[in-house]
């Protein structure tokens, strides 16, 4: 059973992972992309203010993390727990300091990863076998096939992320 290619579409774009069909919603998502990479860290990590407990001079770590205000403004006095949302790095007993260049780490980490700076173009293709009499047996799937070079983000700049 031959698999088949089909080309199921024409240009779309993909911006951090997510298809759009106008550059126009691209740049709409770049702009909320800046956004939250400039005021949304609960975007990339989970930070935590780790509480000390008076018997045994141990700490507890709430379950909760804390809100983006919280986390743009960390009290000197605190130390934090940051977690990444995107490979599993855990930092422990930070100073507001040590926390703040751990919270910048993984929003680097994560601008990377998602590639912010630039955007991809292509069509979707639907991958399948087919039997003789033309029934679609086993696997179909529609993949986002990026067939031409990625095109650099424009209408903000996002290098400082990467």
């Amino acid at each position: 059973m031959p698999i088949v290619i089909t080309e199921i579409s024409p240009l779309r774009y993909s911006y951090c992972n997510v298809q759009y069909e106008t550059l126009a919603e691209v740049e709409a998502a770049v702009l909320a992309t800046k956004d939250n990479l400039d005021n949304k860290p609960t975007t990339w990590c989970v930070v935590k203010r780790i509480l000390p407990v008076v018997v045994g001079h141990s700490y507890n770590v709430p379950a909760d993390g804390l809100l983006d205000a919280e986390i743009l403004s960390l009290d000197a006095e605190g130390i934090y727990k940051v977690s990444s949302d995107i490979n599993g790095t855990v930092y422990e007993n930070l100073t507001a300091t040590q926390a703040n260049e751990a919270i910048q780490t993984e929003r680097t980490i994560w601008a990377q990863a998602y590639r912010v700076h630039e955007i991809d173009s292509g069509t979707y293709k639907r991958f399948s076998n087919e039997i003789e009499d033309h029934e679609l047996f086993g696997l179909v799937q529609n993949i986002f096939d990026p067939s031409n070079d990625p095109i650099p983000v424009t209408n903000a700049d996002m290098s400082k992320y990467i």
